[in-house]
């Protein structure tokens, strides 16, 4: 996923107090209510430019299923949220590509995969997207075409073994 994406998706929404007719100023006097805070916009979902995505004809649990099976075939041990199936792992080193983006190496540097999903009309969207984890600091991976082809490649992999199971129902 993209920043933006990741950025909208995440984003916590505000909601105003109510039921406050008045607030007191000095000596009694009401004053105006604040007036509530921002709420951040969602993004309308769709493709995003540079986010591997593939479009599969089957249902989200479905394409979860598969990404956790292809997971723990590879000896991870992904987690699960309502949207998305996350692996992370340690990362011992970093490139210089990835310290030209996300800063020098940390001790505990972790890599973690978002695998989205999201339903659309005749099955699910499944996107990609990589994150270096410094503590509490994220930090969205840039790909290059050759990272872009190779997650193309397994989400397309991902896209075969879940519709050939919708198939065989």
């Amino acid at each position: 996923m993209s920043t933006t994406r990741l950025a909208a998706t995440l984003a916590l929404v505000g909601v105003a107090a109510a039921g406050c007719a008045r607030l007191e100023g000095i000596g009694g006097r009401p004053v105006a209510a604040p007036a509530p805070a921002p709420v951040a916009a969602p993004v309308a979902p769709g493709v995003v430019a540079g986010v591997p995505t593939v479009d599969i004809a089957a249902p989200g649990q479905t394409v979860r299923d598969v990404l956790v099976a292809r997971a723990r075939s590879r000896g991870a041990s992904p987690s699960l949220t309502a949207a998305a199936v996350v692996i992370q792992r340690a990362l011992p080193s970093t490139n210089e590509t990835l310290a030209a983006a996300c800063g020098p190496h940390q001790p505990n540097r972790a890599v973690r995969v978002v695998l989205g999903t999201q339903p659309i009309a005749g099955g699910t969207r499944l996107t990609e997207q990589r994150f270096i984890i410094d503590g509490d600091r994220v930090c969205a991976v840039p790909l290059n075409e050759a990272d872009v082809r190779e997650a193309e490649a397994s989400l397309g992999e991902v896209k075969r073994q879940a519709e050939t199971r919708v198939a065989a129902r």
